[in-house]
């Protein structure tokens, strides 16, 4: 250090200077600066109410943005939900409609052979059913003889099981479809209705009970009425 007196370099541990003898007491001694980095750290400390600030800032955006993706998800499920539910519903139609002309076809010849056998009419497609022989003159005694022979035809059973297969598809289309939204339903209404026309034919075809007469009636009120509901289902059902 210097002496404040005479300017002179001395030893910093003495209390006189050995020049001048001035009195170098500590208050005559320059002050020592505060540490520099004690100094750096206090001029950059943030407040504790900052600190807070941010986090409630960011907790609040985290909220926000939390909310935003939570709904735009629930928005995207919803519409997917939708679309899903219609295309079950199309399904659904088109399953009972394309099974229910299978059914129509077989059912024409249920009844064909069982007419031909009561009043006797010769048919290319009929008479190795209602013939007592294929190459004979006479026909069965009982339309039951004749429609039991029809139903062991190797065709006919595959027919048959086809027909079951699909009242299986139809019965899996309708399950998917239970507990419709709101606006769906008046579609799940007719679905019911036409679920249980659907049913009533192809359970009428596959195993046919009562008269002639009375399993006529039946198949056709009960084929006009389903072809009328399919119609109405599918103008009803919504587009995508």
């Amino acid at each position: 250090m210097n002496c404040l007196n005479c300017k002179r370099k001395i030893n910093d541990n003495i209390n006189f200077c050995p020049y001048c003898q001035a009195n170098l007491t500590q208050s005559l001694r320059p002050d020592k600066p505060e540490n520099s980095d004690s100094m750096a750290i206090k001029k950059h400390k943030t407040p504790k109410g900052c600190i807070i600030a941010v986090v409630i800032w960011l907790a609040v955006l985290a909220v926000v943005v939390g909310g935003v993706v939570f709904f735009a998800l629930r928005d995207k499920n919803e519409k997917n939900a939708r679309i899903e539910y219609i295309n079950c519903l199309n399904g659904f139609n088109y399953s009972v409609i394309d099974s229910a002309n299978k059914a129509e076809d077989f059912g024409s010849l249920v009844r064909d052979v069982w007419y031909n056998t009561i009043y006797e009419i010769r048919d290319s497609r009929t008479n190795k059913y209602t013939l007592k022989s294929r190459t004979g003159l006479t026909f069965n005694d009982s339309f039951n003889d004749s429609l039991a022979r029809l139903y062991e035809d190797e065709n006919v059973i595959e027919i048959v099981g086809l027909l079951k297969e699909c009242q299986d598809l139809v019965n899996e289309w309708y399950l998917l479809l239970q507990n419709p939204d709101d606006e769906f339903k008046e579609c799940f209404a007719l679905v019911n209705s036409l679920y249980d026309d659907y049913m009533r034919l192809t359970n009428l075809v596959i195993s046919p009970s009562g008269s002639l007469q009375s399993y006529t009636n039946e198949f056709n009120t009960t084929r006009d009425g389903l072809l009328e509901k399919y119609k109405k289902l599918d103008l009803l059902i919504p587009s995508e």
